[in-house]
């Protein structure tokens, strides 16, 4: 999930506690996951919600992300400084890889053995 300038990575353990933690770049967090926690980037089989628009905007350094789910009235958006963080997040959500949690939007990861 991005918070800000930096990227917080959830996961439940084996024993149904939850951990995190906190990366001020995306690719230390995605690597995390992948190497360690065995997680990548999965359609989120619970949103009942399709995009239906996304779209970029460069703003002098910032790359701003604008998204509107379907039967959701908001426009959503994320302002990023680094084009490849702002490219790797419009990817997964166009591929259905896109969840809310309860501090904001984030790309849904399940066990990478999962179908």
């Amino acid at each position: 999930m991005k918070n800000g300038d930096a990227y917080i990575l959830f996961w439940k353990t084996d024993d149904q506690h939850y951990q995190s933690k906190v990366y001020p770049a995306l690719r230390p967090a995605v690597e995390y996951a992948q190497n360690r926690l065995k997680l990548e980037a999965g359609h989120n089989p619970f949103m009942e919600d399709d995009l239906e628009r996304l779209w970029m905007q460069d703003r002098k350094g910032a790359y701003v992300m604008f998204w509107k789910m379907s039967h959701i009235q908001f426009l959503n958006q994320l302002t990023f400084h680094r084009r490849s963080e702002a490219d790797f997040y419009a990817r997964e959500f166009r591929a259905g890889n896109y969840t809310t949690s309860p501090f904001g939007h984030s790309i849904f990861l399940r066990p990478a053995s999962a179908e």
